[in-house]
């Protein structure tokens, strides 16, 4: 346009070549201006992009190093922890907190052997496998359980040792598992009668979120699965016309036409990730488990715990709520026991479940339990100690095993030098 209207002027004017070259110089120059303008409007956008892109570098920067110094910050707190607990249990030994139980502890049978590198999977910040919680299971079982549900507390160095009763189980994290994939309903009925249900009446079962039958330790979550029997002490009172309606098969006198978990009618999950959603792999085998251990179709509630805060912890969690519950449900009944009626007819192997001799006592806080317990909120009495643990008891109690498991090593060594 501005070309056409300079062509105009120079022919209106009437010019000659002299006219024509100054025509073609304006133009030039026009054009050169113009293209000398898209440069720099290009050079500004090219600034304005790098700069943009800078500034989403420096923030991604700022972020990466903020994560770092959060990361750091956490594995020194857990770390600082960990030394606070090894250093409070030190400091229990040296005053002579623990003088007893270790006198103790030479007069009596140690605690099983641990599996070859059993010790490394309680090392900080690594994942137990069933080995390791079948052990700590087993421990438990002919020690007590009092050391663990006291781990990381004021009274974490002393504690009582005794035998878990025939009351309590503690079921094989392989069992458990074997349990849940199994098909074959004969044999999971031979194995649930080798498990003696007939004489439990609190069993906790480890859950893993593995469904590969083929491969051990897999999974990478543990859960906890807890069935109890709220009729355990019903024999302390006289049988109403109620208690044979009750039972999902048969009078309760019908004790052959049921399966051997029939008894159980609580069952709750626990899980220190807080997985409750019917997709959770661990909350569906603890379904699985939970009606076969029963023999029926039973309702699984969702418990309250304290929640891990890392992704390591769950085997250790687990076994300290299992402490916790196991401990719990002993201390309520030992306190509130009373003496069943004589007219009472009880069962020959009931009288040696709470470790026998002298009249059968019974449990009367075990009836508040299994039907939700005196707590306020209607939870089992044991889900206060759940809710109130706390990532130094849980690092105490990893720390706790991994001693236990170095210690016949140690003592090895001791007897050959």
């Amino acid at each position: 346009v501005e070309t056409a209207m300079l062509r105009s002027l120079a022919v209106a004017d009437g010019g000659g070549d002299d006219d024509e070259a100054q025509l073609q110089a304006a133009i030039q120059a026009s054009i050169a201006e113009a293209d000398m303008k898209a440069a720099r409007r290009i050079a500004e956008e090219a600034q304005d992009v790098a700069d943009a892109l800078a500034a989403v570098e420096e923030d991604q920067a700022r972020e990466a190093e903020a994560a770092a110094e959060a990361l750091a910050a956490a594995e020194q707190a857990e770390q600082a922890e960990l030394a606070e607990s090894l250093a409070r249990m030190a400091k229990q030994r040296e005053a002579g907190e623990e003088s007893s139980a270790s006198a103790e502890w030479t007069h009596r049978t140690p605690p099983p052997a641990p599996p070859p590198g059993l010790d490394d999977t309680f090392e900080p910040r690594q994942w137990l496998s069933d080995g390791s919680i079948g052990w700590a299971y087993k421990c438990m079982t002919a020690e007590g359980v009092s050391s663990v549900a006291n781990a990381g507390s004021d009274a974490g160095g002393s504690h009582e040792v005794s035998p878990l009763p025939e009351a309590v189980l503690l079921l094989d994290p392989a069992m458990a598992f074997w349990l849940i994939l199994q098909e074959d309903q004969d044999q999971v009925e031979a194995s649930l009668t080798a498990l003696n249900l007939q004489d439990r009446e609190l069993v906790l079962c480890p859950i893993n979120d593995s469904s590969d039958g083929s491969k051990a330790d897999g999974g990478t979550h543990w859960a906890l699965l807890v069935c109890w029997d709220p009729r355990a002490v019903e024999a302390a009172s006289a049988p109403s016309p109620s208690r044979a309606s009750s039972h999902p098969r048969g009078g309760a006198d019908d004790a052959s036409a049921e399966p051997a978990g029939s008894r159980f009618t609580k069952f709750v999950y626990y899980d220190s990730l807080g997985s409750y959603r019917n997709w959770s792999a661990n909350f569906t085998h603890a379904q699985t488990l939970a009606k076969k251990l029963a023999g029926r179709d039973v309702q699984l509630t969702a418990g309250s715990c304290a929640r891990q805060t890392n992704g390591f912890d769950c085997g250790v969690y687990v076994l300290l709520f299992s402490a916790l519950i196991a401990s719990a449900f002993l201390e309520a009944s030992a306190k509130q026991a009373v003496a069943p009626p004589e007219d009472v007819p009880i069962s020959p192997g009931r009288a040696s479940r709470f470790g026998g001799g002298g009249p059968l006592r019974l449990m009367r806080s075990a009836v508040a339990m299994a039907n939700s317990g005196p707590t306020p909120s209607g939870a089992p009495i044991w889900e206060e100690r759940l809710q109130s643990v706390t990532p130094t008891q849980v690092a105490a109690l990893r720390a706790q095993y991994h001693e236990l498991c170095t210690a016949p090593a140690a003592r090895s060594a001791a007897e050959k030098v």
